[in-house]
């Protein structure tokens, strides 16, 4: 049986967020809104809105949020990613 190579480009059934911070906080969000795309060389930023989190196990995140509304807190690398239905990266 032949696989259908197209399946790939379809678009995923509902949206499923990966966040990690380079401190090792990380949590799952349903949606995420603001994201651009970086050029090459340079510090890139952004706002993101991240919406609809699943937090679990740890209060990791929300200490990370209170020392951005309380301006304690230091820039840093911040990865997302979309996962597909079994939970593997589709795209970063």
């Amino acid at each position: 049986m032949s696989e259908d190579k197209t399946s790939a480009s379809w678009p995923l059934p509902k949206f499923y967020f990966e966040v990690k911070l380079e401190s090792g906080v990380e949590a799952k969000f349903q949606e995420v809104a603001g994201l651009d795309l970086a050029s090459e060389g340079g510090l890139q930023s952004a706002n993101v809105s991240l919406k609809k989190g699943i937090f679990t196990k740890t209060d990791n995140f929300f200490k990370w949020y209170d020392s951005i509304k309380m301006n304690t807190m230091n820039k840093c690398t911040v990865l997302i990613r979309l996962l597909d239905e079994s939970g593997e990266p589709a795209m970063s």
